[in-house]
């Protein structure tokens, strides 16, 4: 009998991933357990953040690292302390990597629950494959009396491919938005967590340099506005992954439960699609951010406190123009402070309102500041 070469390769495929897939659905499982007996709360406290990989995409084997073990554990310390200090009911996290055993360790850390989603992994059968230190994603964590419910991820945008705990086939960016559900006060809560494609974005300051360039006769009337089209994509794309990641609650039946929805969106509160998120969509940021008065503004990256952001003068951007053109839009995207993470909340009114909110991690652990952002917190107080 015949057997191909095709069949064999994927049988051995199901054979090595097997032990795989048990592994995580014992993994899920534990996130079905009963919850304890609920208790009834008051408060909600409730922190965003992304704890940065760390990685650079420079070998198709290993990522660069901008950081010694020994530095990146000291960061995480830094998180861990901090966020025992607010004793948070729910985290919401972003670049966990390796996303699997890192987000497990943090809850057992701070006792807490936590489910989580595969964003970015290369070519990998469960953690084994390349880039071999690459295996980020999104993870959610919360105390246990809530019932923390894993209701999926989806893939945002990214194209043809697919990554996940047991198998990954990816060979450029994907982004991917994760939700979960808990129980307060009895209440369905949905939480959407997600972390936005990171293109720059049309700020005025991208416009006066464009400006600035053509009036020097450096560039071209047509070249600004071909600029301008590639860079608006990237907006474009970040709108239609907010629409992608919305779906969520729509499969899980909670489009009108209350949300927390929070996360890296990579742009600023004016950016189109924050707007549509607010005015269409109805989300509420947890800040008093307002969109015409930069000076209201919560910078969660700081390049001009946080010296993790200047790692970012070395990696591989997103988009690469002629160097007339690459540098200023560089400094003006990178090498100013800006607002790219939030804590949104939409269809709690009554039940969940605000009642403090700030930075997160914004001082230096032991001389070491744990990201190259800034994480936010929130405290809502509940009612019926």
């Amino acid at each position: 009998m015949r057997i191909s070469l095709l069949a064999i390769a994927t049988f051995a495929l199901v054979i090595c991933a097997l032990p795989v897939c048990v592994a995580y659905a014992r993994d899920n499982q534990a996130q079905d357990k009963p919850m304890s007996a609920p208790t009834k709360i008051t408060e909600l406290r409730v922190i965003d953040y992304n704890l940065w990989h760390g990685l650079n995409p420079t070998s198709l084997t290993r990522f660069g690292e901008f950081e010694t073990a020994e530095v990146r554990e000291k960061r995480l310390q830094g998180f861990l302390q901090y966020a025992r200090r607010i004793d948070p009911h729910v985290i919401f996290l972003q670049e966990v990597n390796p996303v699997h055993s890192l987000s497990q360790r943090i809850a057992d850390e701070l006792g807490m629950t936590r489910v989580y989603q595969v964003g970015n992994s290369g070519l990998k059968i469960g953690s084994v494959g390349l880039p071999t230190n690459l295996f980020s994603g999104l993870a959610i964590l919360a105390k246990p009396e809530l019932g923390l419910k894993d209701l999926g991820g989806r893939k945002i945008s990214g194209g043809f491919g697919i990554t996940s705990r047991w198998f990954s086939f990816q060979t450029h960016e994907f982004r991917y938005s994760h939700a979960a559900r808990i129980t307060v006060n009895g209440r369905p809560v949905l939480l959407l967590n997600t972390h936005l494609h990171h293109g720059p974005e049309v700020t005025r300051e991208v416009r006066e340099v464009l400006d600035r360039l053509v009036n020097e006769n450096k560039i071209t009337h047509q070249r600004r506005e071909e600029v301008v089209a590639t860079i608006n994509h990237a907006s474009a794309r970040r709108m239609d992954e907010l629409k992608a990641t919305l779906t969520l609650a729509t499969d899980a039946d909670l489009d009108s439960a209350p949300t927390l929805f929070a996360g890296d969106f990579n742009a600023s509160p004016d950016a189109p699609e924050l707007m549509w998120l607010k005015t269409v969509q109805h989300f509420h940021s947890s800040t008093d951010e307002v969109e015409d008065d930069e000076s209201t503004w919560m910078y969660t990256w700081d390049y001009q406190r946080n010296p993790n952001t200047h790692t970012i003068d070395e990696f591989v951007p997103v988009n690469t123009f002629e160097p007339v053109i690459q540098e200023p839009i560089h400094a003006t995207q990178i090498g100013e402070s800006r607002r790219l993470d939030y804590i949104f909340v939409r269809n709690a009114e009554g039940f969940l309102t605000r009642a403090e909110s700030g930075l997160f991690a914004n001082e230096p652990y032991e001389g070491v500041l744990p990201s190259d952002h800034f994480g936010l917190f929130a405290v809502f107080a509940v009612g019926e």
